[in-house]
């Protein structure tokens, strides 16, 4: 699949609410015209996060100039990756890669060993912040489709989830990330990863396929990103590159 976004040495790319009524609200305001003191007629590029995009130039501040037509992005066949979160700032770190190398769908996981417990209103604003954290991290990659962020839910929910359900639905079955498990295939799209010390035997019970990210032991933040590497590079170049790798610079065997 190959995916057209906008220019990549524009000084700044941009989520706005709407491209058909450009605006820029207070918090890109700040950013752009006063903490990075950009100056009128400096040319940037929006999106609406759903995959469409248009060049823009500044004007005074918070208006945002059309300079060119919209253009969408075919809608990707999306990769998933659910992950336990862990203490500190690494969940940030997490969904901040995740968004960089093109997951779709990122899912909070509660597991039965999970340390790091989100419920209630701290759950809330605990995803609330990812989300934050995901919308820079696609005006800094470039992306044009915002990766939506679901949970707090447990795998029992996740595995269990109808159609209904939707935040929790996905087009292919899941699989864990495992040491023993298969190589990662073009099939794949939504990976599961555990917290710190793995999943349970029941809890591998539910999902029983798996797949190996590598040979080594990676904490769980880590293995996220790699999995979603995998997956997205194996969606966009198949199973080998020209060199027989992984557009991520892994080498299948």
């Amino acid at each position: 699949m190959n995916l057209v976004g906008p220019p990549t040495d524009l000084v700044a790319h941009a989520l706005v609410d709407s491209l058909g009524a450009l605006a820029a609200d207070d918090e890109l305001t700040r950013h752009l015209w006063t903490a990075r003191r950009l100056k009128a007629g400096t040319a940037v590029s929006v999106t609406d996060g759903a995959g469409s995009w248009r060049l823009a130039r500044l004007g005074a501040p918070g208006e945002l100039i059309p300079d060119g037509a919209v253009q969408s992005v075919a809608t990707p066949d999306p990769v998933s990756v659910a992950f336990a979160p862990v203490k500190g700032e690494r969940p940030e770190w997490c969904v901040q890669k995740l968004t960089e190398v093109g997951v779709d769908r990122i899912v909070v996981l509660q597991t039965d060993r999970s340390v790091v417990r989100w419920k209630g209103d701290r759950g809330r604003g605990q995803v609330a912040k990812l989300a934050r954290v995901a919308k820079a991290a696609l005006e800094q990659c470039r992306r044009v489709w915002l990766p939506t962020i679901v949970g707090p839910c447990t795998l029992d929910e996740l595995i269990g989830s109808v159609e209904s359900v939707t935040d929790l639905v996905v087009d292919r079955p899941w699989v864990r990330a495992d040491g023993s498990g298969r190589q990662a295939s073009t099939e794949d799209r939504s990976l599961l990863i555990g917290p710190e010390g793995g999943f349970t035997p029941r809890e591998q019970s539910l999902v029983t396929e798996a797949i190996s990210l590598g040979p080594h032991v990676m904490r769980a933040e880590t293995a996220a990103m790699v999995g979603g590497a995998q997956l997205v590079a194996l969606r966009e170049y198949g199973e080998r590159g020209d060199h027989g790798e992984l557009s991520s610079g892994v080498t299948l065997h």
